[in-house]
């Protein structure tokens, strides 16, 4: 019967302030040899670092700005916690029963501690009381494809935080899942191996069966590293800020190319002001993905804050990212244009696609923004270039973004669809449609008819935006 040295934990260990006593037997001995089962037979527990293991704790540290995130292994044999990657500390592993992480694993949800030295559960644990002082904990479960938790993806600061905002918890689970993708991937790579070591034994036939169901397996793993697209599905705006402005009907779309990439789109609602962002990210895959996730995340919070100025959020926005992308030696950029609409004022900064402006006619003006900004992430201060346009906006008037995979869009020929024909779709669109989503549906049915069965190779992100005629 397994025993730890520390409080027995209920099923419910949000709730439960009970004192350390000398020995507990464990809650729970068939949910512990599950999960001990199922944790060993991915091979994990004291491997060698990986770097793929070490780039998401890294990355975590900067995209939520903490000095420590480890991804945290639950090995109840040897009551202890031990980390395969551990970002900010030197150490490979610590008890069990000054766990946090073993909280959020039993409890099956995402944990956050705001200040643990005011948390009746942790506030007397030897690693709140001693070295080295934790005080914010935040760490989401490792849900295996078995539906067992055998860890957690943990964030922790020596100082208290705010608690995490929603938003917030959702990247942190997204990236507690890009952990589980890659274990999954992992096991199937050394079970692929193993096979071929026995094809190479001359067990062939034996083997190929069992090389066709890793294979499938390592598919399936494959396809859920779209890691990327999950992401930009989870960040999309939210309908309670695209219908906050009273006098505006916006549409979006955002579709992400076979190819995991990193458009950037977001819709933010703050007070009687809306706040339009797009951006496309070079290149694709999972780096560009998290790019675009930091990006989000950086403006978000600068909104949030109270900077209201688009040059000012351009150039502290760049300065974040110039940083973390020579840290991590990443080689990305990005192009951004950001707009706010205050009672029937446009204000827009950064460069990035040409902003099309419509009049209430239908008639589109295609508005150069080279002179708005400069690309994000390739110098460490670009406020000198970071300049603005405010525009009024009639009843029936509008703007209308996009990322370059409209454009850029093929037909079997290989010609472009091209600015042109976008802006001459807008045009048939506002005199045919009233509603923006009319028009958004009206411009992608336009693009797909022109590329026919050829498959867009790159993202595509669409903003339509209109001054309602009456309110």
């Amino acid at each position: 019967m397994l025993s730890l040295h520390h409080e027995t934990l209920p099923a419910d260990v949000s709730q439960t302030n009970a004192e350390p006593t000398a020995t507990h037997e464990f809650v729970d001995i068939a949910d512990y040899q599950k999960r001990q089962t199922t944790l060993e037979s991915y091979g994990l527990l004291d491997t060698e670092p990986e770097a793929v293991f070490d780039k998401i704790t890294r990355l975590a540290t900067d995209i939520f700005d903490v000095p420590v995130a480890l991804i945290s292994l639950m090995d109840f044999d040897n009551e202890r916690q031990w980390f395969k990657s551990c970002h900010g500390l030197d150490t490979r592993q610590s008890d069990l029963s000054t766990s946090f992480c073993l909280h959020a694993v039993l409890s099956d949800t995402t944990l956050v501690v705001p200040n643990a030295l005011q948390d009746d559960i942790f506030k007397d644990y030897s690693l709140v009381q001693d070295d080295p002082h934790m005080r914010f904990y935040a760490g989401a479960p490792l849900h295996t494809p078995e539906g067992v938790a055998i860890g957690a993806l943990a964030l922790i600061d020596f100082e208290p935080r705010e608690a995490l905002s929603e938003t917030q918890v959702t990247m942190l689970e997204t990236l507690a899942s890009v952990v589980v993708d890659e274990i999954l991937l992992r096991r199937s790579l050394e079970q692929q191996c193993r096979i071929e070591a026995e094809l190479h034994e001359f067990k062939l036939k034996p083997a190929e069966a069992k090389l066709e169901r890793y294979e499938a397996e390592l598919l399936t793993a494959n396809a859920k590293l779209e890691v990327a697209r999950s992401m930009q599905t989870s960040l999309q705006p939210r309908q309670e800020d695209i219908h906050a402005a009273a006098d505006l009907d916006i549409a979006t779309y955002a579709s992400p190319a076979e190819d995991v990439g990193g458009d950037y789109l977001d819709v933010i609602a703050l007070g009687d002001s809306v706040r339009i962002g797009i951006g496309d990210v070079t290149g694709h895959g999972f780096e560009s993905g998290l790019l675009m996730v930091m990006v989000q995340t950086a403006v978000s919070a600068l909104v949030h804050s109270g900077i209201s100025n688009p040059e000012v959020i351009i150039s502290v926005l760049n300065k974040t990212l110039y940083n973390n992308l020579q840290r991590l030696d990443i080689d990305k950029s990005l192009t951004l244009s950001l707009l706010e609409y205050d009672s029937g004022v446009m204000t827009v900064s950064g460069q990035h696609e040409h902003m099309l402006r419509i009049a209430p006619t239908g008639e589109v003006d295609a508005v150069d923004t080279f002179a708005l900004g400069f690309p994000l992430g390739l110098e460490p201060d670009i406020s000198q270039y970071a300049e603005q346009m405010r525009f009024d906006m009639a009843p029936g008037a509008g703007v209308v973004l996009y990322t370059d995979g409209i454009t850029e869009a093929e037909n079997a020929a290989g010609e472009f669809y091209g600015l042109g024909r976008l802006e001459a779709a807008i045009d048939r669109a506002w005199q045919q449609h009233d509603t923006c989503a009319a028009i958004k549906q009206a411009i992608l049915n336009d693009l797909h008819r022109y590329t026919g069965t050829q498959d867009l190779l790159d993202d595509v992100a669409l903003v339509v935006i209109k001054r309602k005629t009456a309110c």
